[in-house]
């Protein structure tokens, strides 16, 4: 579950970030944000991935 909530730390930083530079600079900072947004996204698939195979694992007794 520790990971989980690291992901989830991670996601929330970098969508704070790029609300910050979009409300502040607008388009000036868009490289900035969609790099940030390529970043969450590869971060939200490999927890789905995880999440997914966790699910997947039968424990003993289940």
């Amino acid at each position: 579950m520790r990971e989980y909530a690291a992901v989830n730390d991670e996601i929330r930083s970098l969508q704070e970030e790029m609300n910050l530079l979009l409300g502040q600079k607008g388009f000036m900072e868009y490289d900035r944000v969609l790099s940030l947004s390529q970043k969450l996204d590869e971060i939200i698939n490999e927890w789905i991935r995880i999440k997914g195979f966790a699910r997947s694992v039968k424990l003993p007794g289940s």
